[in-house]
Parts: C-alpha cells; structure tokens; sequence
C-alpha cells in the first residue's frame, strides 16, 4: 500500500491548458472535477418546456360556448347539483 502525503496542490484551467504539462502530473495520483460553466446553455428539460411556453402563446384559443340546455336538462343538472354532483 502506498504511503500518501496529506498535502493537496490545486491546479484549475481549462482542460486543454491542464493537459499541455504532462509532466507536472507524471506518476502521481490525480482527481479530476468537472466544473460546469456558467455559459452553457440551460438543462434540456428546461429548454422544452420553454417550447411548450412558446407553442401555447401561438395557440389560436378560442372559449367553447356552454352547451345550451332545455327544461328537463336544467331540472337534472339541479336535482344532481343538490345530491352534491357537479355535471
């Protein structure tokens, strides 16, 4: 088992400046963290629902007019409308 040496170095860049040193990281143990970049664009579920956003403002929307009802219709709707039901 190898003896490790509790002291750390810290070395950041981007990935094609790190690997121009090869030497400097021959032989020794290293850990690599991938740090995200701010720039980058957006997570992809992000990027769909911002579609879906976009496709319904472009919806040509127009309201249903209520269905038109007749005396007995307007009797069951309120007989069922006092048991509680909605219709």
């Amino acid at each position: 088992m190898a003896v490790h040496s509790n002291k750390l170095e810290q070395v950041e860049g981007q990935w094609e400046e790190l690997i121009q040193h090869p030497d400097q990281f021959a032989g020794r143990r290293v850990r690599v963290t991938v740090i995200s970049d701010e720039r980058s664009s957006p997570p992809c579920l992000l990027n769909e629902v911002r579609r879906w956003l976009a496709e319904g403002e472009r919806l040509d929307v127009t309201r249903a007019t209520p269905p038109k009802t007749d005396a007995f219709g307007d009797l069951l709707i309120e007989k069922f409308r006092k048991q509680g039901l909605v219709l």
